[in-house]
């Protein structure tokens, strides 16, 4: 029975130092789980217009067509309309007829009774500039800018 007690022994303790000892590294290790918590996922950012998208300068006046009224404006506008002026220009009205990806096209009349009309397109890009002469009235029309049928366009009496 000695012999059987001892050889028991010798396995409980091998068994016991089995336990504790670590295994060779053989290279492939299997990751233990880590204890992890739970993060609030971040709120989504705002897309940002891509630097290749196109944008419409900005017009100092906005929208406000009657900033056109003493001859000098720079606007956002959609055709068709109506710009009226200040008699004292020698404009009665212009109409911004149609606004296409190229330009614009424009009529309109002085106070003497004149009328003028023109197209102005540019390339991409490009901006339209032109001078329009009738009856003794003299002004710039300047195409800042189209895009999906609206213009930017900039009035200066010269």
């Amino acid at each position: 029975m000695g012999r059987a007690r001892i050889a028991l022994t010798a396995l409980t303790v091998l068994a016991l130092s089995a336990c504790g000892a670590e295994e060779p590294d053989t290279g492939a290790s299997t990751p233990s789980p880590s204890p992890t918590t739970a993060s609030p996922e971040p709120s989504p950012t705002p897309a940002s217009p891509s630097p290749s998208e196109p944008a419409l300068p900005a017009a100092v006046d906005g929208t406000d067509l009657e900033a056109c009224y003493d001859g000098s404006c720079e606007v956002e506008v959609r055709a068709p309309l109506d710009i009226e002026f200040d008699p004292d220009t020698g404009i009665a009205s212009m109409t911004i007829e149609q606004i296409t990806a190229e330009g614009l096209e424009l009529k309109g009349t002085t106070v003497s009774g004149g009328e003028f009309e023109s197209r102005m397109y540019a390339s991409d890009g490009g901006l339209a500039k032109g001078v329009i002469s009738n009856n003794g009235v003299t002004f710039e029309v300047a195409v800042l800018g189209v895009l999906d049928g609206v213009a930017v366009l900039r009035i200066e009496m010269l």
